[in-house]
């Protein structure tokens, strides 16, 4: 079933032949997970008849409409769905918005044990899918991947908006965390040559990413989650990073040419680092790169970073 759920997500994700750069929307995400095959799960273990309670799925979606969840064309999308998919993307975006909407909603019994089962089988195929769907090396897929992750884990309806990050603030603050504050620095150099920006066709590219911790400080006390038995490698802070390629040609899909994850074990780094490395194009000619950092699991930490490396013919005279 894991692997019909990732055939699907990539079927709902796949880049436009038009337009294949176009950013993927957190509705795009939504309605790809609430259409997949495990999401069958939700009726099968829904007692009875009915497995659909459409006075409250419709009042959930008028609810959302308000709050600035669906928009026009997604309620216009969801009404071409069946009821089942329909009730899914809804149970989702609950996921996401309860906290907004405390007070002027209440699931039916049914409907909220339904939510509960829609969240654990959404959760674990976003995981799954953050680990497989880079394969297909599509950019914006991937990073919607990740956003709408953070979102979701994080019961959270927006990376930017001021009472999301109050509230995320809160939650790390509870667990002895800071909010992050994190500057993105990226330089690619040929491996055998540091610190040049030339490179021969076919040669090996090195991409150093450095993650700036600006809320670093040393007189942070180590928080109790870094001793716990649910965080057995004492990580503090997890990022992904991933490395896109720009094409120039607009018909021509940028392409993820490396994804690697960075993580924190002490609050008194100054920054994490890693290195990537890739083969450069055998074409004379100046590469853009543009590097992304996105935590999965907290809201607010998107950030890119632009570096180029340039192809130069060898010069060299061939040998006789």
């Amino acid at each position: 079933m894991a692997m019909m759920d990732m055939q699907h997500l990539s079927e709902q994700l796949k880049p436009s032949a038009e337009a294949p750069d176009t950013p993927v929307s957190t509705f795009a995400v939504i309605k790809g997970l609430a259409t997949c095959p495990s999401m069958k799960q939700i009726d099968d273990v829904t007692p009875g008849d009915t497995k659909v309670i459409v006075e409250t799925v419709d009042k959930l979606e008028e609810a959302l409409g308000g709050a600035g969840a669906l928009d026009a064309e997604a309620r216009r999308v969801c009404a071409e769905l069946t009821r089942p998919h329909r009730r899914n993307v809804a149970l989702l975006y609950w996921q996401m918005y309860q906290s907004k909407l405390e007070g002027e909603l209440k699931l039916d019994n049914i409907t909220e044990r339904q939510q509960q089962i829609c969240n654990q089988i959404g959760t674990g195929i976003l995981v799954k899918a953050q680990m497989l769907l880079v394969q297909n090396r599509w950019v914006q897929a991937t990073l919607a991947i990740a956003r709408a992750s953070a979102l979701i884990s994080c019961c959270l309806w927006s990376h930017s908006d001021e009472q999301c990050i109050k509230q995320m603030t809160s939650v790390l603050e509870s667990d002895g965390l800071p909010f992050p504050k994190l500057r993105l620095e990226a330089a690619c150099s040929p491996k055998d040559k540091p610190g040049e920006k030339e490179v021969l066709g076919d040669g090996v590219i090195k991409l150093d990413v450095v993650l700036h911790r600006d809320h670093a400080s040393e007189k942070a006390v180590k928080p109790s989650i870094a001793d716990s038995p649910l965080n057995p490698q004492g990580i503090l802070e997890a990022y992904w990073c991933y490395a896109e390629g720009v094409k120039p040609e607009a018909s021509t899909p940028n392409s993820l040419i490396g994804a690697q994850p960075m993580v924190v074990k002490a609050l008194d780094e100054p920054f994490a680092s890693l290195e990537l490395s890739f083969r450069a194009p055998p074409t004379p000619g100046t590469y853009p790169i543009k590097v992304h950092v996105i935590s999965t699991s907290v809201i607010g930490v998107d950030l890119t970073a632009d570096t180029t490396f340039t192809v130069v013919e060898d010069d060299l005279p061939p040998l006789e």
